[in-house]
């Protein structure tokens, strides 16, 4: 396998301190690239490799689903979001490496939310995103 980044914070090679344990199995992570207007978006990942969602087993799934639930639910009390837009790619276009994910983006009033973007993203400064990561802690304590 091609190496993958994901695992490598998973396992806490690398960005430890942006990876917020919400299992044994899964974590999130605050999304590098992320829309102006729709901040705090995160990853849910399984920590080992899992390629797909058809590759991952049932329970995995269930607990993964159940992070993301449980964002879906802190994201209007601690952040004021209105909702949340819950989204999965299955395969990459480039295919290589490719880490099973579920998106979480908190939508707030007058977001101007469409997809695809017509704003864009932008990569967000890592000490915001260490602001986010600790953010996260607290919604999934």
């Amino acid at each position: 396998m091609a190496e993958c980044v994901f695992c490598d914070i998973g396992a806490g090679h690398i960005d430890r301190d942006l990876a917020v344990p919400a299992s044994d199995r899964v974590y999130v992570l605050p999304a590098l690239s992320q829309r102006p207007r729709n901040r705090f978006h995160t990853l849910v990942l399984p920590i080992a490799h899992v390629r797909n969602l058809q590759d991952a087993d049932p329970c995995l799934l269930a607990e993964i689903m159940s992070i993301v639930a449980r964002l879906t639910a802190a994201f209007p009390a601690k952040l004021g979001a209105r909702g949340s837009f819950v989204f999965q790619n299955n395969v990459e276009p480039d295919d290589l490496p490719f880490h099973l994910h579920v998106h979480v983006v908190p939508r707030f009033d007058d977001d101007e939310f469409r997809t695809p973007d017509p704003y864009g993203v932008e990569e967000v400064p890592r000490r915001h995103r260490l602001a986010q990561a600790r953010e996260l802690r607290g919604l999934l304590a």
